[in-house]
């Protein structure tokens, strides 16, 4: 006979192993290459028509003295979720940030496809560490990199950068806050006003090819390994 015993642990002992996981992801992840994304979107619907003095702070310091109606960011976790029943995708953000409010704010309330896409994933070509890198920081309000980097205008407005690689135009799904202690923070709970960061999974309406004519013209992608940018090995012909 064999007798089972719950296994409980302390908020203490709780922290350690999550912290201890956390360290060893991090180390383990840092040899794993990562496809780079810069996210676009809209900090408004129309550029003609900013947001009212009734939107968050957030909204109001990007606008005040802004000079394109876009914001933008390097990504420091992209996947692609699922192709069936619809093509999804996952990122995640720091909190608090202003590209999660441009992002929900933008979203539509209908969940029912095909949606109008609200943001655009920028996969980044090798030729582009210094766009990564200059997303990578804090936008200011005096400087953006959009006056920088060459982009066009998706059918929706969202800016796709020039030479990428690829670019996805996306709506939103659904988001889920996660609180210090890796859970989700429910409203009301202990947790709430721990936020660490916040889970986005996107669809896929539309997967634009950049200015890559055809398949074999297609540039190399960026890529993040161990802490700088590189790109994939050419392969012999």
């Amino acid at each position: 006979m064999i007798l089972s015993k719950a296994i409980s642990y302390s908020p203490a002992s709780a922290r350690s192993i999550s912290t201890d996981a956390s360290h060893d992801l991090r180390r383990l992840m840092r040899n794993m290459p990562q496809t780079v994304a810069v996210l676009t979107v809209r900090t408004w619907q129309t550029p003609s028509h900013p947001p009212s003095s009734q939107s968050s702070p957030a909204s109001t310091s990007r606008s005040s003295s802004s000079q394109h109606p876009y914001h933008g960011a390097t990504l420091s976790s992209f996947s692609s979720v699922a192709l069936h029943p619809f093509p999804l995708v996952s990122f995640a953000l720091r909190l608090p940030s202003r590209l999660a409010t441009y992002i929900k704010q933008s979203a539509s309330p209908s969940l029912s496809p095909p949606q109008k896409p609200t943001f655009v994933l920028n996969l980044l070509s090798s030729s582009q560490a210094d766009l990564a890198t200059a997303f990578a920081r804090p936008l200011a309000d005096d400087f953006t990199p959009f006056n920088v980097f060459p982009h066009a205008p998706s059918p929706e407005g969202i800016p796709i950068f020039d030479n990428a690689a690829g670019a996805l135009s996306c709506s939103l799904v659904s988001s889920i806050p996660l609180s210090a202690a890796g859970l989700p923070a429910l409203k009301g709970s202990a947790h709430e006003d721990r936020l660490g960061s916040e889970l986005f999974i996107a669809r896929v309406e539309r997967v634009e090819r950049g200015l890559a004519a055809a398949d074999e013209d297609q540039p190399s992608p960026l890529l993040y390994w161990n802490h700088q940018y590189t790109q994939p090995a050419q392969a012999k012909r």
